[in-house]
């Protein structure tokens, strides 16, 4: 019978709100897998990011990977970097300091979130899940693009598109926002809090019915 590897501490280091992702890596740099936290007790697979894990899926997942086809799992932590590395059926673990750059494209999401009005726990959810589809719309723009046109439909107060604004015009890219919703009020809202941000290229508009 195969010996089970002991990952001491990776499910608390899961549980643990400021665990960001999971990144498990073979000795090819070419074989790797990426798991990402979008909210408390979900997360997803970059390979099949329609599919939702929890903290237990996502243990199992590594436990194996570090049993069969990877040699190492990294837990990216908000302050530091927890490193499993498997190697003749025993894991050792190494902790290191988590250097943040202040250039980071997320930086100000904080204070755009408290602009918006959103407040508590579901903030850093709705920022996760904003993080997390910026980065799926990322991956699927062509290399060469460095204009876009947001157009978010029955925007609401539009948090998902300031957000996702702010994150690709950090990153390099020209971007133009543009909101429609049937709610006058929260247009309005839109146009106060984009002049209030300064959220360059922003415009939200009423669809009235027919």
């Amino acid at each position: 019978m195969k010996r089970q590897l002991p990952l001491i501490g990776l499910q608390a280091t899961l549980a643990r709100d400021e665990c960001d992702s999971i990144i498990l890596c073979g000795s090819s740099s070419a074989k790797s897998q990426v798991f990402e936290r979008i909210s408390d007790n979900h997360w997803v697979n970059h390979r099949n990011p329609d599919h939702f894990l929890t903290d237990e899926d996502v243990f199992e997942s590594v436990h194996k990977g570090l049993e069969n086809d990877f040699d190492s799992a990294q837990c990216v932590l908000r302050n530091e970097n927890v490193l499993y590395l498997a190697f003749n059926g025993k894991v050792t673990i190494e902790r290191s300091n988590r250097l943040v750059n202040q250039a980071d494209s997320t930086e100000g999401l904080e204070s755009l979130f408290s602009a918006l009005g959103i407040k508590g726990a579901s903030r850093k959810d709705k920022i996760r899940q904003s993080i997390h589809f910026s980065r799926i719309v990322i991956n699927a723009l062509k290399k060469k693009t460095k204009s876009l046109r947001i157009l978010d439909l029955a925007c609401g107060r539009s948090y998902l598109g300031f957000v996702v604004s702010h994150i690709l015009s950090r990153k390099g890219y020209h971007v133009e926002l543009h909101g429609i919703d049937i709610n006058e009020k929260l247009i309005n809202k839109c146009s106060e809090l984009a002049e209030y941000a300064n959220v360059l290229g922003a415009s939200f508009e009423k669809l009235y019915k027919n």
